[in-house]
């Protein structure tokens, strides 16, 4: 929730930041802004690279991607690879980290339309990260009693279990 609202303002302030320097009309930062948006499909593979690459990082072997197309969702597993709630934080909010740091440098190097255009594709990519912030929340909601998660790619399933009372 946080996140998206720090999306939004990002928005917001790219837009103020175009209209109050002038170099751009109504028009152009809107088109700029819908570019923007438009463009958050070209990061998708980065994404879930980024996520493939993480669980790499903690020992996984079997790194599955893939997509649900009625849900417009699409994912890295590591299959039969269980995670704790510290790696399940890195794995999950790291592409986050990583391709929002370099679209608000890219905004603020940048000059005229492309700070819109970075503001746009940064506000709407927070927003398509929805599930990597819902899963977090949900494990730190039993970050006290050592959640595990793992899946198995095969079934299509995923497993949360708790190791503590």
């Amino acid at each position: 929730m946080a996140a998206s609202l720090l999306g939004g303002l990002w928005i917001a302030a790219g837009y103020i930041f175009a209209r109050a320097s002038g170099s751009l009309s109504r028009g152009e930062i809107l088109g700029w802004l819908f570019l923007g948006v438009a463009a958050v499909i070209l990061l998708i593979p980065f994404h879930e690279l980024i996520h493939g690459l993480l669980f790499r990082y903690f020992g996984a072997k079997d790194v599955r991607y893939g997509v649900v197309w009625r849900k417009l969702m699409f994912y890295a597993v590591a299959h039969d690879f269980a995670v704790n709630y510290r790696q399940l934080l890195v794995i999950a909010l790291g592409p986050y980290v990583v391709l929002s740091l370099g679209m608000v440098l890219a905004a603020v190097w940048l000059q005229g339309g492309w700070t819109v255009f970075f503001a746009g594709m940064y506000g709407f990519h927070t927003l398509c990260c929805v599930g990597d912030f819902g899963l977090c929340g949900y494990m730190h909601q039993f970050r006290q009693r050592g959640p595990v998660t793992f899946d198995d790619a095969d079934a299509r399933i995923s497993y949360f279990y708790v190791t503590s009372q």
